[in-house]
């Protein structure tokens, strides 16, 4: 199936509602995660290690995602919880302190889907904002 445009700005315009559309998935997504974890509560940990963990999903192993792994005591227990970074200053030994979920404390709120989906609602402006300028340059 071949889809011809006549014009550059239907081009324009489909390019728009793309756009848009990620705009607001992702500003629905970010608003979700920030509600999940606006009732995490900070906690004092460890970093016991920081691992690099290949993806088995490509036959190359190009792709290796990096965790910390925290332990830390919540309501008199102790826990032990992972989180991807993608890169870290951090050492194994060195304190920090985390946000976990009350409810499962194994649950650690991860800054990095924040910055993802930040990034992307950023980019999705400027391209909204490039298509409206040559569209109106169009007309």
């Amino acid at each position: 199936m071949q889809i011809l445009f006549t014009n550059n700005k239907q081009v324009l315009k489909l390019a728009l509602i793309i756009a848009l559309g990620l705009f607001f998935a992702c500003s629905i997504a970010l608003a979700r995660y920030i509600y999940k974890t606006s009732l995490f509560v900070n906690v004092d940990a460890i970093i016991t290690d920081i691992k690099n963990v290949n993806d088995n999903r490509n036959s190359h192993n190009l792709h290796r995602n990096r965790y910390i792994e925290y332990s830390f005591n919540y309501s008199g227990k102790k826990y032990v919880a992972n989180k991807l970074v993608l890169f870290t200053f951090h050492q194994v030994g060195d304190k920090t302190i985390i946000k976990v979920n009350p409810n499962k404390p194994s649950e650690v709120k991860n800054g990095l889907y924040e910055i993802i989906y930040t990034l992307t609602i950023a980019l999705c402006v400027f391209l909204i904002c490039i298509v409206i300028r040559r569209l109106t340059v169009t007309n």
